[in-house]
């Protein structure tokens, strides 16, 4: 199940079920925060550790080191940001069972470990939910890297060999 964008955490927990993806939108929708649902109002997600953010404030390039798997309220963890049930992935990968997504992120608790390109909190959700690593902002971000390196190479072949060369690519 995938939720419309922009809805708040009281509409949220009505809907959502243990094993959930949840995506809370960061500055605007310029990133998103994902955790894993597991029942009474918590979910388990990949953040800050508690003695570096107490408060629980968002945090985009954290510090390898310092982040670790935790488990927080919902509400805390939403803030003010809108939130949505995201399993966006239900359709090509077969998700495990509920109770086996629960467990599996809760095996994970205290884990140290994050990099914001290569395993981040969209990483650690969708690899509780489908036993793979996946991040659509990740995939976003190569897919404008390919089509900025590949406009590149169309300019300098342009520009940079006269015509007889540029066959040659």
């Amino acid at each position: 199940m995938t939720t419309p964008r922009n809805m708040y955490v009281q509409q949220i927990e009505a809907v959502l079920e243990e094993g959930d993806l949840v995506e809370f939108v960061r500055a605007n929708g310029v990133f998103t925060h994902h955790g894993v649902y597991v029942g009474n109002g918590e979910i388990i997600h990949l953040g800050l550790e508690r003695k570096d953010n107490p408060r629980n404030l968002p945090s985009l390039l954290s510090a390898p080191g310092r982040c670790e798997v935790r488990k927080d309220k919902l509400t805390d963890v939403a803030k003010h940001s809108d939130v949505s049930v995201n399993n966006r992935y239900d359709n090509t990968i077969q998700p495990f069972t509920k109770t086996e997504i629960v467990k599996r992120a809760y095996r994970r608790l205290g884990e140290k470990g994050y990099n914001p390109l290569f395993y981040n909190c969209e990483h650690f959700a969708t690899e509780c939910r489908y036993g793979k690593p996946l991040s659509s902002q990740i995939e976003r971000l190569e897919e404008v890297g390919k089509l900025v390196v590949d406009t590149g190479l169309e300019l300098i072949k342009d520009r940079a060999f006269p015509a007889g060369i540029k066959q040659l690519f």
